[in-house]
């Protein structure tokens, strides 16, 4: 796969029996996991495989995600309830707010105390500016689906068969518009990344989702994009064909038909080719790409680049 370590140079890679036997006994893969894994093996198996209990409580940006996830899901219900339609298109914009405002309001009766509605009270004003930005530069397809889930027990649709690796998955949001387009939207906290980073950092979610949209939907996949939730710069980053589907997006992330096409296959051939090193047992430690800020456990990791800083530098 594309990535490597500082410089260029290949991290070191182990194989493990035990790991290729677990990889064997499993029927399906989550995207998410495989995605992990294709950015860094050791990463995806803490994670994982070994799954090490927490002894502090979850930090703040995953509780703030996962509350994000949960509010913009309510909103565009109850915004689709209200008027039959979840699309955010500027006449939409005033309803919208009403409906988010709503949903925070549910939370904060779940959700007592002055922290929390301080919490809310920034939440609410950070997804009224991501609000305001979409009814205005967005393609406004309809949100058809909301946290689409496929391949799980009791999903209505089976797993993507990718021949090497059949994938499971849960779409934050999937957007359908004139002819069968479709839009593939996973939130982030506070950054997307650019159809140019995906194949080096192992970015292979968004691109799976849309092959996903097209082979068990029968949708016709024009977009995949990450969609940060605050910062100064709301715009989506990913990948999209040219023309509707690529409203609001930035120029860099906009393709032609045929080259949106490579990419779909370029990705999926990414994601096969990780799926046969999992089932080999590799475990390539990665921590140039591990996460956005480096390497996800530099107290395990003892790759170059992995190790944990000195006093002078902590300080």
């Amino acid at each position: 796969g594309a990535g490597g370590g500082a410089g260029g140079a290949e991290p070191p890679c182990v194989r493990s029996t035990v790991v290729a036997a677990w990889q064997d006994a499993r029927e399906t893969t989550a995207a998410r996991d495989l995605e992990t894994y294709a950015a860094c093996g050791v990463r995806w198996l803490v994670e994982r495989v070994l799954r090490p209990g927490r002894v502090d409580p979850d930090p703040e940006p995953l509780t703030r995600g996962s509350l994000a996830h949960a509010v913009l899901e309510r909103t565009l219900a109850l915004l689709r309830e209200r008027t039959g339609s979840a699309r955010l298109v500027p006449e939409r914009l005033a309803p919208a707010r009403a409906a988010l405002a709503d949903a925070i309001a549910e939370r904060a009766g779940r959700r007592p105390g002055v922290q929390a509605a301080a919490g809310l009270r920034g939440l609410e004003a950070d997804l009224g500016r991501w609000l305001e930005q979409e009814c205005s530069a967005g393609p406004g397809f309809e949100p058809a689906r909301l946290e689409w889930s496929f391949g799980r027990e009791g999903d209505d649709d089976g797993p993507l068969d990718l021949g090497e690796v059949r994938l499971t998955g849960r779409v934050d949001r999937l957007d359908v518009g004139p002819g069968g387009q479709a839009i593939v939207r996973d939130y982030k906290a506070s950054q997307g990344y650019p159809r140019a980073t995906w194949a080096a950092d192992g970015r292979l979610q968004a691109a799976l989702y849309a092959v996903a949209a097209r082979e068990l939907l029968g949708l016709d996949p024009a977009g995949a994009v990450y969609q940060p939730l605050r910062g100064r710069d709301l715009r989506p980053r990913g990948a999209a064909r040219a023309g509707e589907a690529a409203a609001g997006l930035v120029a860099n992330d906009v393709v032609d038909a045929e080259a949106w096409e490579v990419l779909l296959a370029e990705m999926t051939g990414e994601a096969r080719a990780a799926a046969r090193r999992l089932r080999a047992g590799e475990l390539r430690p990665c921590p140039d790409r591990c996460t956005p800020r480096g390497c996800a456990f530099p107290g395990i990791c003892r790759a170059p680049g992995a190790d944990l800083p000195d006093e002078e530098d902590a300080a």
